[in-house]
């Protein structure tokens, strides 16, 4: 691009020639103008496209939060008294209460040197951070030769006597698979080395290979000792754990002493953590979808555009900024993204999950193996992992819930039954539990009814959510009263009704993954239903706005760069125009000085003649 450097003040013709120039090229630059405001346009957009996406991205925070089966049918586990047991139960726990009595609690193996190491506790005690060899003489029994070997559970170590005794016991603590903690009592002197599990198989085995380091210097004996198991009576049933700390029937216990009185540990719904969760949600919504409908809704003002630097060095910073704020207005009105979105979201939260599709199915089993069959497609349906049924039979013992399991594991007490979903059984518990051996025989003719074609809860208003009026445009409200009934009644079911979720099996013709979604994707929950929506709609933002305001490879980002382009070019085209106005004005210039030269010559000469 030409650019005159010589430009002329118009001094021959008197004529502010700059300012000539300025006013063609300000009519000339209003192309350029255009463009300019264009192009600004389309950052605020991608700016407002990228909000949008960053409200979508928190709300479906707490989306994932709500689809969690630990938030909405967790449960808590509550005791009595905490000094003998604590516990805490997951999602597949059955409320149920426990009564506990602890008989011992298990501990661990504790070796400890029998007499002190120093020869004068008192007076020349050992120090942790000196090096052994430095305060030989201080020991009871100094540690023969440089090399200190030995084993602690057959795991091997090695040191020196330049090495400090907070360095060994730093070691030998950070290797897992010796499975001791080590510990040095300075006050009296003694080391002591505790299995870091508890019970009859935890256990402490010493041997020195060089140096007679643990049995001399430490003072420690080889004879192997094991802790103690734990002794526990739990609704009748005794038995023994080598942890104090133990799973049954998804409640994990934790004894912590022997008082001599029973406790009680209660697991329910833990409705108060899903309700505040729910409600997270709901707040975060309404503020989400009101936010949107703003943005859809709000008008443009066509007296408000982006201005151009000419135009921001005639205002002040305050001046721009509210310029700008109004020019922004209505940026996103009507569009189809976001209208988009805002319906998805609605109709999402308003639709009514489909229903089981399968009949209920009901089976009685009749003597030995206490297996029987059902249909296993039946069985796959619905929530195939955690299906719950009511067996009875008639007498009074056997009228209790009867959680079934799918895992690989069988029963391990009478209230489970194993579910194969290859083949439709259903396995009984066999075997002791508490007092009583369970065989076939004391499941003859117990009945299971299992419903799958009725849901519980369909859409949120059965469970106390409703959307406000039409001009709130798909507000949230809860009654907290029914919306906790619901939690404390079935939980399960509200977590169905939330984020039920179907996994599409691979290699389907066109007509038979067309036949799945049918029948599947109607029964899909109502809160992973609006999170594929979420999640597809800020796919779509992201292809058209990017995730920066600079020109990218998006929709808009494309757009941006071929403005640009333009931009540069035209401003290549005026600035050549410029200088070629200016050229022509110097010529003018030159032409007048040479025409006012001769005129001078001329005057001369009259005035000669004359």
């Amino acid at each position: 691009m030409a650019t005159n450097t010589n430009r002329i003040t118009g001094l021959a013709s008197g004529m502010d020639i700059d300012s000539i120039v300025s006013n063609i090229m300000k009519a000339k630059k209003i192309p350029l103008d255009r463009i300019g405001r264009s192009y600004q346009t389309m950052v605020w957009q991608k700016d407002a496209y990228r909000d949008i996406n960053t409200k979508l991205l928190a709300l479906k925070e707490t989306v994932t939060t709500i689809k969690l089966e630990s938030t909405i049918a967790g449960k808590t586990a509550t005791t009595s008294n905490s000094n003998v047991v604590t516990a805490t139960a997951n999602a597949d726990a059955v409320n149920s209460t426990f009564t506990v009595n602890v008989t011992a609690i298990a501990t661990h193996t504790v070796k400890q040197s029998t007499a002190a190491i120093a020869s004068d506790p008192s007076g020349q005690p050992i120090s942790l951070t000196n090096t052994i060899a430095s305060q030989s003489a201080k020991f009871v029994t100094a540690p023969t030769g440089t090399n200190i070997k030995f084993t602690i559970n057959g795991q091997a170590f090695n040191f020196t006597t330049s090495n400090t005794l907070q360095e060994i016991i730093n070691t030998v603590n950070s290797d897992t698979d010796a499975g001791v903690y080590m510990m040095f009592d300075e006050v009296n002197q003694k080391m002591v080395v505790t299995s870091t599990a508890t019970g009859s198989t935890a256990s402490v085995t010493l041997a020195d290979t060089a140096g007679g380091f643990l049995l001399g210097t430490l003072n420690l004996n080889t004879t192997v000792t094991t802790g103690a198991n734990a002794t526990v009576t739990i609704n009748g049933a005794t038995i023994n754990q080598t942890s104090n700390t133990f799973t049954v029937n998804n409640v994990t216990f934790t004894l912590n002493g022997v008082t001599g009185t029973q406790a009680t540990v209660t697991v329910a719904n833990d409705v108060d953590k899903a309700y505040s969760a729910i409600k997270a949600f709901v707040e975060k919504y309404n503020e989400t979808i009101a936010s949107f409908n703003t943005t859809y809704t709000e008008e443009k003002d066509s007296d408000y555009y982006p201005l151009t630097d000419v135009e921001k060095e005639e205002m002040t910073e305050t001046e721009i900024e509210k310029w700008e704020t109004k020019a922004k207005e209505g940026i996103l009105r009507s569009d189809s993204i976001l209208g988009g979105i805002i319906n998805k979201m609605r109709a999402n939260l308003n639709s009514t999950i489909a229903d089981y599709s399968v009949n209920g199915e009901s089976v009685t089993v009749a003597g030995a193996p206490a297996v029987a069959s059902l249909d296993h497609g039946k069985l796959t349906t619905g929530t195939n992992t955690k299906i719950t049924a009511q067996v009875y039979n008639g007498s009074e013992w056997s009228y209790q819930k009867f959680s079934v399991i799918t895992s690989d594991r069988s029963p391990v007490y009478p209230g489970e039954v194993k579910l194969n979903t290859e083949t439709g059984a259903l396995t009984f518990f066999t075997g002791v539990y508490g007092s009583h051996t369970y065989t076939s025989a004391d499941y003859s003719g117990v009945s299971a009814s299992y419903k799958y074609n009725e849901r519980t809860y369909k859409n949120l208003a059965s469970i106390g959510i409703t959307t406000g009026s039409y001009n709130e445009n798909g507000k949230l409200y809860i009654d907290e009263n029914d919306l906790k009934e619901a939690l404390t009644a079935n939980a399960a079911e509200v977590y169905n009704l939330f984020a039920q979720d179907f996994t599409m099996p691979s290699g389907l013709t066109a007509s038979e993954e067309l036949a799945w979604k049918e029948q599947y994707v109607p029964k899909q929950g109502l809160f992973q239903r609006l999170s594929d929506s979420i999640a597809n709609t800020i796919i779509e933002i992201t292809d058209k706005a990017g995730a920066t305001s600079a020109a990218d490879g998006s929709s808009i980002g494309k757009r941006m760069q071929q403005l640009n382009d333009e931009y540069d070019e035209l401003q290549e085209r005026l600035d050549d125009y410029e200088d070629s106005l200016y050229e022509k004005f110097s010529n003018m210039e030159s032409y007048i000085n040479d025409m006012n030269t001769i005129a001078a010559k001329f005057q001369s000469q009259l005035a000669k003649l004359g």
